[in-house]
C-alpha cells in the first residue's frame, strides 16, 4: 500500500472508531465538591466507576475541594472548582450541589444523597430534571416518616425527642415542618440542637441533654453528623441515650437503631450518571433516580447497655441485627 493511501486509510477508520471507545482513551476530569465533614472521595465511587473503565492516572482526574469549617464555604469552593473546567461535577447532600448550581449552568452536575431536590429548586421534576444537574436523590421525605414511627415502637410512651439538626442544610431545614409535624402526629415534641460546623458539634458532644428529652437523641442526615458518627455514638451511649440514626454504619458504630437509605448505592449510581454523560448524555434528559430499597438495623449490644428492651416485632423486621 503506498504512503497516502495508508494514510487515507487511517484516517477513515479513526472517524469510524466508536466514539465512546475514543472517550475512554481521554482522560476525563470529575470535580467532586464535598459538604463540610466529608473529605476525600468516596471508595464506592471509585469502585464503581473502575467498573465502568475509569481510572485514575489513566483516563479520569479527580479534583476535589471539601468544606473544612462549615457550609458557608461551599460557594467559593464551587467557584474554584467551575474555574478549572471539568468535563462533570459532583457532590453529594443539598449544600454542595447548590453551590454547584449557582457557580455554574453548563457543566453537568451529578447529585447524590440529596433531599427534596425539587423543592430546594435543583430540579424541576424527577422525569425530567432540566437544566444541568441531575443523579441521585434520598426520599428523605418518605423514610422520615417511619423512622420516626419506628422510635415510637422502640420506646412506647416517648414524648419527647432531643432533635440534631444542621440548620445550612436547606435540605434539612425544608423538611423540617413535616418532621415535626409527624412527631406530633405521633404524640412527640422535639428539642432542637443545632450544630452547622465542626466546633458547634463539638461544643453539643462536650454537654449532656437533659430536661425532659434526654431519653432520646435523633440525628438527621447530614454530612457533618455522617462523619462524626462515632463521636456521637459514644456521646450517647455514655449517657444512656437511646441514638437513632439514618445510616447502618451508624448503628455499627454504636447507635441504637438505624433506618435510611444505602449511601454506597447511591454513590455507584451516582458513577452511573457520570458515565453516560462522558458518553455524551445530557442532564436534563437524564431522570432522576430514588432509593429502592431502606435498611433497618438494630443494635442489640447497645440496648443492653443503656437498658432498652427491643421490641420482637422489630428484631424479626430488621435487616441486620449487631449482638
Amino acid at each position: 500500500m503506498k504512503r497516502r493511501e495508508f494514510i487515507t486509510a487511517l484516517g477513515s477508520a479513526a472517524v469510524a472508531w466508536p466514539l465512546a471507545a475514543r472517550a475512554q482513551q481521554a482522560v476525563a476530569t470529575l470535580g467532586v465538591l464535598n459538604p463540610v465533614g466529608l473529605t476525600g472521595a468516596s471508595p464506592a465511587l471509585i469502585e464503581a466507576l473502575g467498573k465502568l473503565g475509569y481510572h485514575q492516572g489513566r483516563n479520569l482526574t479527580i479534583v476535589l475541594r471539601s468544606a473544612r469549617d462549615g457550609n458557608v464555604e461551599l460557594s467559593g469552593l464551587a467557584t474554584e472548582l467551575v474555574n478549572l473546567k471539568p468535563h462533570v461535577l459532583m457532590a453529594a447532600s443539598t449544600p454542595p450541589v447548590l453551590a454547584l448550581k449557582n457557580a455554574t449552568a453548563t457543566i453537568p452536575i451529578v447529585m447524590v444523597g440529596v433531599g427534596d431536590p425539587i423543592g430546594t429548586g435543583l430540579i424541576q421534576s424527577l422525569a425530567h430534571p432540566g437544566g444541568n444537574v441531575t443523579g441521585a436523590a434520598n426520599a428523605v421525605e418518605e423514610w422520615n416518616a417511619k423512622r420516626l414511627q419506628l422510635v415510637t415502637e422502640m420506646l412506647p410512651g416517648i414524648r419527647c425527642l432531643a432533635y440534631l439538626r444542621n440548620p445550612s442544610n436547606p435540605a434539612v431545614m425544608a423538611d423540617d415542618e413535616k418532621n415535626k409535624s409527624d412527631g406530633e402526629r405521633l404524640g412527640m415534641n422535639f428539642k432542637l440542637i443545632d450544630a452547622a460546623t465542626p466546633e458547634q458539634l463539638d461544643h453539643v458532644l462536650a454537654g449532656s441533654l437533659g430536661g425532659e428529652c434526654k431519653t432520646a437523641l435523633y440525628v438527621q442526615l447530614d454530612g457533618l453528623f455522617l462523619t462524626r458518627r462515632a463521636q456521637i455514638a459514644d456521646f450517647a451511649l455514655r449517657q444512656k441515650i437511646a441514638l437513632f440514626a439514618p445510616f447502618r454504619e451508624d448503628a455499627e458504630a454504636g447507635a441504637l437503631m438505624a433506618f435510611g437509605f444505602n449511601f454506597d448505592e447511591q454513590w455507584r449510581l451516582g458513577a452511573s450518571y457520570v458515565d453516560r454523560i462522558l458518553k455524551g448524555a445530557k442532564p436534563a434528559d437524564l431522570p432522576v433516580q430514588l432509593p429502592t430499597r431502606f435498611e433497618m438495623v438494630v443494635n442489640l449490644k447497645t440496648a443492653k447497655a443503656i437498658g432498652v428492651e427491643v421490641p420482637t416485632s422489630l428484631l424479626l423486621n430488621a435487616d441486620k441485627v449487631i449482638e
